[in-house]
C-alpha cells in the first residue's frame, strides 16, 4: 500500500493519501467526505483498483477529455483548482486544513461546504478535469425552481433599487413557496421534519441561485454568504426591512408571519 493508491472492496472505493507506520489517511471516493485516518487492519478486505473502475462505480459525470472543454469551463476548472491547491499540502493536518478552508472561504466569497466539496472531489480522482462544470444546455426547458429563481433575481435583485440578495430570496419564498400565512407549504417542506432536512431545502435552492447568477456572468457577492449562503450558521443577522430599498409596490410588504420562514434557515 502506497500513497495515492486506489483500493476497492465491493462498491466501496478509497484512495490512500498518506501512509504512516500504524495508520493510513484515506478518502472515500464514492461518498467524497473529508479524509480520515484508518488502521491498516481495517483495510485488509480491499484490493487494488483502477481509475476506470472508480469512474464506472461513482455517480460523477466527468468530462475526462480536457480538450472537450470550452473556454469558460477551463477557466472555472482552473479557478476551482487554484482555490483548493494550497490545502492539498496540509490535507492530513486537521488544524491547518480547517484554518485554510475558513480563510479560502472568506477570500473567495464561497461557503466552507463549497471549498470542501471541490477539495474532496479533486482528492478522490486526482484529476483537475473533475472540477470543470458541465456545459449548460440552454435549450433545455427550465425547471419550476429555476424559473422561480430567475424571476426573483430579475424582480428584486437586478434592479435600480439595489435590494439585497436576502430580500430577493425571502420574497421568492413568500411569493412562490409559501401559503397566505407566510409558511412554506408542505409540498416543498414539512414543518415537522428535522432541521437537517430543512437546511437541505435551502442549501439546494441557494446552489441553484449561485448557478443562475454564474450563468448570467455575475459573481455571487459576499452578502449571500454572510446572510444565507451557508446553511450551518446558527442565526442570520437580522436586518430591518426598512433599511432595504423599498419593495416593488406590486408585491406589497412582507407579513409578520414570514419570520417563520427565516427561522427554517437559521
Amino acid at each position: 500500500m502506497k500513497k495515492y493508491d486506489l483500493l476497492r472492496s465491493g462498491d466501496n472505493i478509497i484512495r490512500v493519501l498518506e501512509v504512516q507506520q500504524e495508520r493510513v489517511f484515506v478518502i472515500d471516493c464514492i461518498n467524497r467526505k473529508m479524509p480520515v485516518w484508518a488502521e491498516p487492519e481495517l483495510l485488509e478486505s480491499y484490493v487494488g483498483c483502477t481509475d476506470g473502475e472508480l469512474f464506472e462505480v461513482s455517480s460523477v459525470d466527468v468530462i475526462r477529455d480536457t480538450d472537450a472543454l470550452d473556454a469558460d469551463q477551463r477557466k472555472i476548472m482552473h479557478e476551482r483548482y487554484t482555490m483548493i491547491a494550497p490545502i492539498v499540502s496540509f490535507i492530513s493536518n486537521d488544524k491547518m486544513r480547517s484554518k485554510m478552508i475558513s480563510s479560502i472561504s472568506v477570500e473567495n466569497e464561497v461557503s466552507k461546504q463549497t471549498v470542501r466539496k471541490y477539495l474532496c472531489l479533486y482528492l478522490s480522482y486526482l484529476d483537475i478535469a473533475v472540477l470543470a462544470p458541465k456545459k449548460r444546455e440552454y435549450s433545455q426547458e427550465l425547471t419550476r425552481d429555476e424559473k422561480n429563481i430567475r424571476w426573483a433575481l430579475n424582480m428584486f435583485f437586478y434592479t435600480t433599487k439595489k435590494q439585497s440578495l436576502m430580500t430577493a430570496y425571502t420574497m421568492m419564498l413568500k411569493e412562490k413557496y409559501c401559503d397566505a400565512m407566510g409558511v412554506l407549504v408542505n409540498e416543498y417542506l414539512n414543518v415537522k421534519i428535522e432541521m437537517a432536512e430543512r437546511q437541505q431545502f435551502h442549501e439546494h435552492m441557494l446552489l441553484m441561485v449561485r448557478e443562475e447568477m454564474q450563468s448570467q456572468g455575475m459573481k455571487l457577492v459576499g452578502a449571500l454568504l454572510a446572510g444565507i449562503g451557508t446553511v450551518n450558521v446558527e442565526k442570520i443577522p437580522e436586518k430591518p426591512m426598512r433599511e432595504e430599498a423599498g419593495l416593488p409596490e406590486a408585491c406589497g410588504s412582507l407579513p409578520d408571519e414570514l419570520s417563520g420562514v427565516l427561522d427554517f434557515i437559521r
